[in-house]
């Protein structure tokens, strides 16, 4: 049975906060046998002009894949609307759950080639990332997904798989997704990050 633990990470450096997420499950209920896929933390960092997202997996993510038919992703789904029934990806309810998603921002590898892209229903183009072992670290400025700094609030998923061929589902071999039902629920108010599991 899987356990979602939400340690509140409050750190104050020039006034940016962060939540942490600790994924844990069992490995055996969801078809995943690549380490390097299995979600272990998400951060949280609200920044001046960005929200900084850092994916941590159990192990460090590959230089390459097997061959030219073969690529991955990790990805936040995010819901900025906070309605289910809009979708500009989708509907695959059971790998973003109860969520609409209107952005999926995240990283692809092919072949030894990364790249980083924010997806609306059309490429957006790429955006700011680091690899740092087993760490993505994405930066999404507030506007590309129409966060108003009154306003910055947005349901959300992690989602990270491989696929063998084209990329359709039926080509898919391993996923993971966090939480593994529901959702997560991100606020940033009177200066502090709040993460809830829905």
């Amino acid at each position: 049975m899987k356990q979602i633990i939400l340690v509140l990470a409050l750190f104050i450096a020039n006034f940016v906060y962060s939540q942490v997420i600790v994924d844990k499950h069992d490995l055996k209920e969801i078809p995943i046998k690549s380490n390097d896929l299995n979600i272990s933390k998400i951060n949280i960092e609200n920044l001046d002009k960005d929200i900084k997202v850092t994916l941590e997996m159990v192990e460090n993510l590959p230089k390459q894949v097997e061959n030219e038919t073969v690529f991955v992703e990790w990805d936040i789904m995010i819901d900025q609307d906070m309605n289910s029934n809009s979708s500009n990806w989708g509907p695959v309810p059971f790998m973003t759950n109860d969520i609409g998603v209107d952005f999926m921002v995240g990283l692809m590898l092919i072949r030894s080639n990364f790249k980083s892209r924010l997806f609306d229903g059309k490429d957006q183009g790429e955006i700011p990332y680091q690899i740092d072992g087993n760490k993505i670290i994405l930066k999404i400025n507030k506007k590309q997904i129409k966060l108003t700094e009154k306003d910055i609030k947005f349901n959300f998923t992690v989602l990270t798989r491989k696929y063998v061929g084209n990329g359709q589902p039926n080509s898919l071999v391993y996923y993971d997704k966090s939480p593994e039902k529901g959702h997560y629920y991100y606020k940033f108010e009177n200066g502090k990050n709040i993460i809830e599991n829905k």
